[in-house]
């Protein structure tokens, strides 16, 4: 997969003037990036995804390629609240995703991305807390504001 990258990623630098050419880069890119979440390569992922960022900021007007970044730090901040429980490294993945939709705030994909993965972080902080478990062992009055019933 990565050649097949290569050679676009090359063909979109020989012809800027095709925004096409940088949209499929882009879709490759992520969809490259996600084989390698699968297989644990989390540095390859990110990598993928800082080239990703610079790419959307070097052409801000091409939409789909900042869609394409923030489709690859949900799938790491879903990783890191399903698979890897790391909160930490999922909130720093998610202040990407926030800074992203400052940047781009009239996109309903991104907005929604951000979204999701914040009701996945806390989903998983209630977790690490014991909500999840325990709910049934405290009296609802004292459950509200301590765990919020939210899933992904």
């Amino acid at each position: 997969m990565q050649a097949i990258y290569d050679d676009v990623k090359k063909t979109a630098e020989e012809f800027p003037n095709q925004p096409d050419l940088r949209d499929s880069q882009a879709r490759i890119a992520a969809n490259m990036g996600i084989d390698y979440l699968k297989r644990g390569q989390i540095d390859a992922v990110i990598e993928i995804s800082d080239e990703l960022k610079e790419l959307a900021e070097a052409h801000p007007t091409e939409t789909n390629l900042a869609r394409e970044q923030v489709r690859l730090l949900a799938m790491l901040v879903f990783y890191y609240t399903d698979d890897d429980p790391d909160i930490k490294r999922a909130r720093e993945l998610y202040h990407m995703i926030v800074e992203a939709s400052q940047r781009r705030p009239e996109d309903p994909f991104i907005r929604k991305a951000q979204a999701d993965t914040a009701v996945s972080i806390i989903a998983k902080i209630d977790d690490l807390a014991g909500c999840g478990k325990s709910r049934s062992v405290l009296p609802p009055a004292q459950l509200v504001g301590f765990c919020t019933f939210v899933t992904r």
